[in-house]
């Protein structure tokens, strides 16, 4: 009888590990989908079709952390910005000069 407690109980921990697993690499999916929609909608709203990203930073979220995204782009247009976005906020898009965010894009990478 002890031995089947032990069986049921050591099962019983493999499938919470697994749906924790599980849930855990779900949430960094949808953070991931939400992010890329929020991006491209910050694009659209400043009417940036092309553009050539300088940093991709991402920290992905944790149970104890919040997920972190940091980008530097440059349009065709000549013009810079910055994109970061934390936790589950809407991102902020905004412009940087030139030599901002070609020191930023040093100091990042």
């Amino acid at each position: 009888m002890e031995h089947v407690i032990k069986h049921l109980a050591t099962q019983g921990l493999v499938l919470f590990i697994f749906f924790s697993l599980m849930y855990h690499v779900s949430n960094i999916r949808r953070w991931d989908v939400t992010t890329q929609e929020d991006f491209e909608q910050a694009l659209k709203r400043l009417h940036i079709d092309k553009y050539q990203l300088l940093v991709d930073r991402r920290v992905s979220p944790r149970p104890k952390r919040q997920g972190e995204i940091y980008r530097i782009l440059h349009d065709h247009a000549e013009s810079y910005f910055l994109y970061q976005r934390t936790g589950s906020n809407p991102g902020v898009l905004q412009p940087l000069t030139k030599e901002r965010a070609l020191l930023a894009a040093k100091m990042n990478s």
